[in-house]
């Protein structure tokens, strides 16, 4: 029986497993650890009692849950398209619109805003990536937009027409979450951001 952890973790590692066990395998050994650890620390510092079959079973739920929860990430995590470069003569936007109460454009409008006051107008297309489907579709297909928000999407629009090329993308929020915190601190005044007149 190994002495201590580094022994411990190097026989636990040496251990055999099918391919389709092994994750279960190497996540087991933290699992029980953490598991043996607060339980020290409740007998330590709480003065609780120590019910081994009450540790054995919080290892199974432990790992269980873990194993839950790695799974649902990586998941995720295989929808998200990796980060691409654009083509030469391409700029690429990653907007994530965050409005709290006065409605002003915001997102993809505020990308093409962008695009319009630079020197890269002329002769650039542009690829907006959002996490928003609904801003996505209606930018695409502007005739199912709300008559709340025609206004601006009749001016994304209108802007649209001075660009080049132009294409909207969908992608998953779990794949956007940069834009999406630069959206919000934005939003709420919390961060020092350079804003762009509008056009």
């Amino acid at each position: 029986m190994p002495r201590d952890f580094k022994s411990l973790f190097i026989a636990w590692n040496d251990v055999l497993t099918m391919k389709s066990c092994d994750k279960v395998w190497k996540l087991a050994l933290f699992a029980i650890i953490w598991t043996v650890w607060m339980t020290r620390n409740d007998l330590v510092f709480n003065n609780r009692q120590a019910d081994l079959e009450q540790t054995i079973d919080l290892s199974k739920l432990r790992l269980a849950h873990w194993l839950d929860s790695n799974t649902c990430k990586e998941e995720q995590h295989k929808k998200c398209h990796q980060l691409e470069l654009p083509d030469k003569g391409v700029l690429k936007f990653n907007a994530d619109g965050s409005i709290i109460g006065n409605l002003r454009p915001a997102g993809i409008g505020r990308s093409v805003y962008i695009v319009l006051s630079s020197p890269w107008a002329n002769d650039h297309a542009i690829i907006i990536e959002s996490d928003c489907a609904n801003a996505v579709k209606w930018v695409s297909n502007p005739q199912v937009v709300p008559w709340l928000l025609r206004k601006w999407i009749a001016q994304i629009e209108n802007l649209k027409t001075q660009i080049k090329d132009w294409k909207v993308i969908h992608v998953l929020r779990e794949c956007n979450g940069i834009a999406d915190s630069l959206a919000k601190a934005g939003a709420s005044g919390s961060g020092n951001f350079v804003d762009v007149a509008e056009v």
